[in-house]
């Protein structure tokens, strides 16, 4: 056993009695921060669609927690959340929408320096603005 993959499983609380422990923790470890871990958590983010929401408001706050889920696990990039949040919402708020874009047009410059923190504020801007939309069709 490696001190790193020894650490892992220490790291997370688990104990090592038996060597059947270890295979069972070794297992643990892998499946929540292994490849199966992160297609889990990026499949759930990437394939959310609006239309599985009843209303436009449900599908960003399944959005956030999705992308806060992620954050914890595996690093996507703001700018990909922002426009796939932008692309599934456009429907919903056409004129918002476009805005946002022209805003993003002309401050973005390199979609590398798009922060988390940005993308947090495009969720926080959103859920503010659909329930009024919402309530109004």
């Amino acid at each position: 056993m490696t001190e790193d993959l020894y650490n892992l499983i220490n790291d997370r609380g688990y104990t090592c009695d038996f060597a059947d422990d270890f295979i069972w923790n070794a297992k643990q470890v892998f499946q929540s921060g292994g490849f199966s871990a992160a297609k889990r958590v990026t499949e759930d983010l990437l394939f959310r669609n609006r239309s599985d929401y009843a209303t436009a408001s449900q599908y960003v706050e399944a959005m956030r927690a999705a992308y806060s889920k992620s954050n914890h696990r595996i690093k996507i990039t703001p700018f990909a959340v922002a426009i796939m949040l932008l692309r599934n919402i456009h429907s919903d708020s056409p004129n918002w929408f476009e805005n946002k874009c022209a805003q993003y047009q002309k401050e973005v410059t390199d979609a590398n320096k798009f922060t988390a923190d940005r993308v947090i504020t495009l969720f926080n801007e959103l859920i503010d603005h659909l329930p009024i939309h919402e309530a109004n069709p």
